[in-house]
């Protein structure tokens, strides 16, 4: 994961899990971690980071601890994994 700053997210354990919207097989395997960790999961394509995944990360940016990006680099970029840890 990617560290970050902040407390934890109520109802989240302060984590996000990334899953590109190309890797499906991947979304579906994310949930169940997700919801394991009380952690929420939001999605983005391979090459960039939809405005609404942007904005719910940038808004709870101060109770964001860390990241799990779940895809490989040709599901989610190196420069989408860099624009999300730029967010918390």
């Amino acid at each position: 994961g990617l560290p970050g700053s902040g407390e934890n997210t109520p109802g989240y354990g302060g984590q996000s899990a990334e899953s590109s919207t190309s890797g499906f097989f991947n979304a579906l395997l994310a949930g169940p971690y997700s919801a394991a960790t009380q952690s929420a999961l939001v999605l983005t394509r391979a090459e960039d980071l939809p405005v609404d995944t942007a904005a719910y990360i940038s808004a709870n940016a101060a109770t964001i601890s860390s990241a799990v990006i779940v895809g490989s680099l040709d599901q989610i970029s190196a420069a989408v994994e860099s624009e999300i840890a730029s967010l918390f």
